[in-house]
């Protein structure tokens, strides 16, 4: 995790198509996630931030790297989201 603008970042690497929504785990300072949702129209990219929001306990944004299986992860409290 980074710090941007006073706000907590991770980068992912997501497997869409999986047979499972789970964080697999953490490999040269990236965490590999797998969702079932394909990746159109924002399914995938909508959950891993439903699966990171859970698991954090924290609202997730994806805010990088929408159209690829790099992505960027942005963490705010669930206030601020608001």
């Amino acid at each position: 995790m980074r710090s941007v603008k006073g706000k907590q970042r991770l980068r992912v690497v997501v497997s869409p198509r999986s047979l499972r929504t789970e964080v697999v785990g953490i490999h040269a300072d990236v965490v590999k996630i797998r969702v079932t949702a394909p990746p159109e129209r924002g399914k995938a990219n909508r959950a891993v931030e439903k699966l990171l929001s859970r698991q954090v306990g924290l609202a997730a944004q994806v805010v990088a790297g929408q159209s690829s299986r790099l992505k960027e992860v942005e963490f705010t409290s669930r206030r601020d989201s608001l």
